[in-house]
């Protein structure tokens, strides 16, 4: 884990106008110099060198280009999968490419509020779609807080989905009950930050030295949302019809669809529907994000077993 707190200044990469648009972006010093540093030998960054290789594979795997690039880490790992999905979402180089799938465990903050407008941005226009996965009481998604640098403090803000996987017991059952713990910061304005705030925070999730090492672990992970999937299915076998609806899980595109008013292809006419009804019921409260009219139409993409034929993950 790199304990750095203070933010480097960076070009931002994403050239079309946007809200909130500014011209640099404040990253995670540590998270950032690693990916974007250039080496003296080569004069590339590990970033080019990604770039190269995923060129490269792709070259190998379809050599019309038509390939699907995925995008995934843990802990640290989560921290510059988050970097690099966002800079292969802004390159040309990669335009011909499908929308790009970014997730990330335990993962923690690289950016700050210009970052969190230009990664929405990538997320508005189908760039990019992420899933953010953490487990309760998990310190290491709630740090950095802030670059602490008194001429230009700033505040880290988390990006993507956030998917909160919570324990197998008791109180995480009730919780899958009422629904998926699934957030996305589509508000920006105070008394949405302040929410954030008294719940994303060390203090409210302090922990055993042995709870954090459980906790944030990537196998953690991996049995909780195996039961949060499975739990939800068993939801949908009950005689209630308030169940009957749990027993489909919902995919990513879908998530951005009613959390976050971003509207692309593979979403199914039901979920379709329900969003228009909502969004007729509160009328004058969209925002921003709200999608382009002519996508409302959108038919699913086709799944099957060739769903990930040509895919690159890193």
């Amino acid at each position: 884990m790199n304990f750095k707190f203070d933010t480097n200044r960076y070009r931002n990469p994403v050239e079309a106008n946007y809200p909130g648009r500014e011209d640099e972006l404040s990253l995670h010093s540590g998270f950032a110099l690693y990916l974007l540093r250039k080496r003296k030998d080569t004069g590339l960054s590990k970033m080019d060198e990604i770039f190269e290789k995923i060129e490269q594979i792709g070259k190998e795997v379809a050599p019309d280009g038509d390939y699907k690039l995925c995008i995934t880490g843990h802990s640290l790992g989560g921290a510059l999968a988050t970097l690099c999905g966002f800079y292969c979402g802004s390159k040309p180089r990669f335009a011909h490419l499908s929308t790009i799938y970014i997730w990330t465990f335990a993962a923690p903050r690289v950016g700050t509020q210009a970052f969190i407008h230009a990664y929405q941005y990538l997320e508005r226009t189908g760039r990019i779609r992420h899933a953010r996965f953490s487990c309760t009481n998990d310190i290491v998604p709630l740090i950095p807080f802030c670059n602490f640098e008194y001429d230009d403090l700033q505040f880290y803000k988390h990006v993507g989905m956030r998917v909160q996987l919570h324990d197998t017991g008791r109180i995480g059952k009730w919780r899958l009950r009422n629904n998926l713990d699934v957030t996305y910061p589509l508000k920006h304005d105070w008394p949405s930050e302040i929410r954030r705030l008294l719940t994303n925070n060390i203090f409210a999730n302090l922990n055993t030295p042995k709870g954090f090492k459980d906790f944030h672990g990537l196998t953690e992970h991996q049995r909780r949302l195996h039961f949060a999937m499975t739990y939800r299915r068993a939801l949908g076998l009950s005689t209630l019809n308030s169940d009957q609806r749990r027993k489909d899980i919902k995919t990513l595109d879908e998530y951005y669809l009613i959390r976050g008013n971003i509207l692309s292809n593979g979403i199914s006419e039901k979920i379709v529907n329900m969003w228009k009804i909502d969004m007729g019921k509160n009328k004058g409260a969209q925002s921003d994000l709200a999608p382009p009219a002519d996508l409302t139409n959108s038919a699913p993409e086709e799944e099957g077993d060739d769903q990930f034929c040509n895919c690159i993950i890193l």
